[in-house]
């Protein structure tokens, strides 16, 4: 896992040198946020068999993680490993047909799925200021748990 971790900081190290000025770019953490959106993203590929989009977009991903069966998925990660929220700013350039919560566990190097949430629900869910302005927040106890949806076919 060593080497996995490290390789994604860089990948997320890269996209923040392209993304400095960008309003994700927030940082209160050991890790970036992009670095801890590497992991997260990861994570999801390891879960569901999908592949990663390692490229640096300068542009940015347009807030697609994934494109699986026609729906984008956006990662959201998180560092709060106990009672985490799904947070998303209320107006975001584009919607993600899904938005899927990855906790990050920084001092033991681990990762896992919460859940994830439509557009309709997201949309609908309560704003919450953490300090740097509303978001749209679920609960990770009001997300979908299922993830088989989204985990790639094995053929056989």
């Amino acid at each position: 896992m060593e080497c996995i971790w490290e390789d994604l900081v860089l990948m997320g190290s890269e996209r923040d040198k392209q993304k400095s000025s960008y309003r994700s770019t927030k940082n209160w953490s050991k890790y970036s946020t992009h670095v801890l959106g590497a992991i997260g993203e990861m994570c999801f590929s390891i879960v569901t068999g999908h592949p990663v989009n390692a490229a640096s977009l300068p542009e940015g991903d347009g807030n697609i993680d994934f494109l699986i069966g026609g729906k984008t998925i956006d990662v959201k990660s998180t560092q709060y490993w106990k009672d985490p929220d799904l947070k998303q700013y209320p107006q975001p350039k584009k919607w993600a047909d899904v938005y899927v919560l990855c906790g990050i566990d920084v001092e033991s190097k681990r990762a896992k799925i919460f859940g994830w949430s439509g557009t309709d629900q997201l949309k609908k869910a309560k704003i919450v200021d953490y300090g740097y302005g509303g978001q749209l927040s679920l609960n990770h106890s009001e997300l979908e748990k299922d993830i088989s949806c989204f985990k790639h076919a094995i053929i056989s």
